[in-house]
């Protein structure tokens, strides 16, 4: 009777060790994202995972390992780097060792950054689950997700000196444009009105001058033409950094704006060289993102682009073109001020100091 026992014993144990590994991974799910897709050079990220058990039975062993690449940087505690960072073959990974009950899940999260400008690929998995004795472990893959860093904003004081002048030109023309029969609401002074605005009965309520803010018979728009052409990569970085501070600039300035580029692009759906006019946080990011994802190269030319925008433009649109053209090679865009009768605004991309 004993004999047969322990018989019984090790013949359960090898159906364990057979069919208890595959069964196992079989029950288990798993799930994992970043806290955002777009982010800032440097910013921490947060990477998610969850690791669900959907079977009746308890999972003793799970080896969960979530590689990141090299340019990203762990943030985590010392403590933790020393628990669960390994080395890995084009990176770094971080290793999580689970035991799941029936019906349960456990959620872990790695906190990284990122300081360079680009798209990466981040949380690709390896989840693998072991035998109740440990001897045997199977494993299964999964891919990760993108995440996107836009440029650093340009830090050129010479350009961002021309970036203020033209905004201020924007905002005069955009003054004259104002229809003062239909008042829309009212603003706080800020020196450049004209005293007439001043809406005194609206002053006293406030305790603080306030004008009247009028509607317009046109809206002031501008469009960002994005030129990369014989351009290096450093000029052409530069150039990324220019775009961001300049739409961002518009955006600040509450003034619609399109983004047109010769550039290799790239959105969540495919390459990108258009982006219609807009306004609002969504319109910026999804150019940010276009920004993230640039690459050194150039689809077609400088008069291809040019055309383009003329074939779109309005009469009473502001060009602003951003390049690393020589200023014999600028007289390309001059059709553009010929078109809508404003001096085009030419922020010239140049290697920077790299931010901090």
């Amino acid at each position: 009777m004993t004999v047969f026992l322990i018989l019984a014993f090790f013949g359960l144990l090898a159906a364990l060790e057979r069919f208890g590994t595959p069964a196992s991974l079989a029950a288990l799910r798993f799930r994992g994202s970043t806290d955002r897709i777009l982010a800032e050079p440097g910013e921490v990220l947060t990477w998610s995972s969850s690791v669900e058990n959907h079977s009746r039975f308890p999972i003793p062993f799970v080896r969960l390992q979530l590689p990141f690449p090299a340019d990203a940087k762990p943030e985590d505690s010392p403590l933790w780097k020393k628990a669960h960072l390994r080395d890995g073959v084009q990176g770094w990974y971080a290793e999580e060792k689970l035991s799941l009950p029936p019906r349960r899940s456990i959620t872990r999260t790695v906190r990284f950054s990122l300081s360079e400008r680009g798209i990466y690929t981040v949380g690709k998995y390896r989840m693998a689950a072991g035998d109740l004795l440990g001897f045997r472990e199977e494993a299964v893959e999964g891919p990760g997700k993108k995440v996107v860093v836009m440029p650093h904003r340009s830090r050129d004081p010479v350009v961002l000196k021309t970036l203020g002048g033209f905004l201020g030109d924007l905002s005069v023309r955009r003054f004259l444009l104002e229809d003062p029969i239909l008042t829309v609401g009212f603003r706080e002074y800020t020196g450049r009105e004209p005293q007439k605005a001043i809406s005194w009965t609206r002053t006293a309520i406030a305790g603080s001058l306030q004008v009247k803010q009028y509607d317009h018979t046109a809206q002031q728009t501008a469009s960002v033409l994005l030129d990369t052409s014989d351009a290096s990569p450093e000029q052409i970085e530069s150039c990324f950094r220019l775009a961001r501070s300049a739409c961002e600039a518009l955006e600040k300035q509450k003034i619609p704006f399109s983004f047109r580029t010769n550039g290799s692009l790239s959105g969540p759906t495919g390459k990108v060289h258009f982006i219609p006019e807009g306004l609002g946080e969504r319109h910026l990011s999804s150019i940010l993102y276009c920004l993230g994802t640039g690459e050194y190269t150039c689809f077609f030319s400088r008069r291809t682009l040019v055309r383009q925008a003329l074939d779109s433009r309005k009469s009473n649109e502001a060009f602003l073109v951003i390049t690393a053209a020589a200023e014999s090679e600028q007289q390309v865009f001059r059709p553009l001020e010929t078109a809508v009768g404003n001096p085009v605004c030419f922020l010239i991309g140049r290697e920077e100091v790299p931010a901090p």
